[in-house]
């Protein structure tokens, strides 16, 4: 299992004046797919995501995240996706998301990079977080993707 970095005080809702403190982006409705073979992982994005106002589905596998794509009937705003997973890697699975959701935002993720990664696969909707990553980590990179 991966290690994340968790503060203490995981268990407190944002306040409602997060927005006005400096380096705290507020977040807008959207919805989140997480999609990543380690369940500690989809745990603890689910989690944290959840507990700043995003809706959050999620897959253990990119074939699982198509699955929900083309059943959900809310619009999938953000993916965020780990690289490496077994079946079908992350960029794979973002290219066959955007054919059926176009302009959707992708966020990759990965523990296993040799910083490459994190200036290759970057471009206009997408960017790249390193695992493991913390709670503001993860929720500037998402409220960053989507302003």
């Amino acid at each position: 299992m991966g290690k994340y970095v968790i503060p203490a005080d995981q268990h407190s809702t944002p306040s409602p004046d997060s927005a006005k403190r400096p380096g705290v982006l507020a977040p807008r409705p959207a919805v989140v797919l997480v999609v990543d073979d380690d369940a500690s992982v989809l745990f603890a994005s689910k989690r944290i995501l959840t507990k700043h106002g995003y809706t959050v589905l999620e897959a253990p596998s990119g074939e699982e995240a198509l699955q929900i794509a083309r059943e959900s009937k809310e619009k999938i705003d953000v993916v965020l996706t780990d690289v490496r997973m077994p079946g079908m890697d992350g960029q794979s699975l973002a290219s066959k998301l955007r054919d059926l959701q176009p302009g959707m935002r992708i966020i990759y993720m990965s523990g296993y990079t040799d910083g490459r990664l994190e200036h290759e696969l970057p471009s206009p909707g997408r960017s790249f977080i390193n695992k493991p990553f913390t709670i503001e980590q993860l929720t500037r990179a998402v409220a960053e993707i989507l302003s």
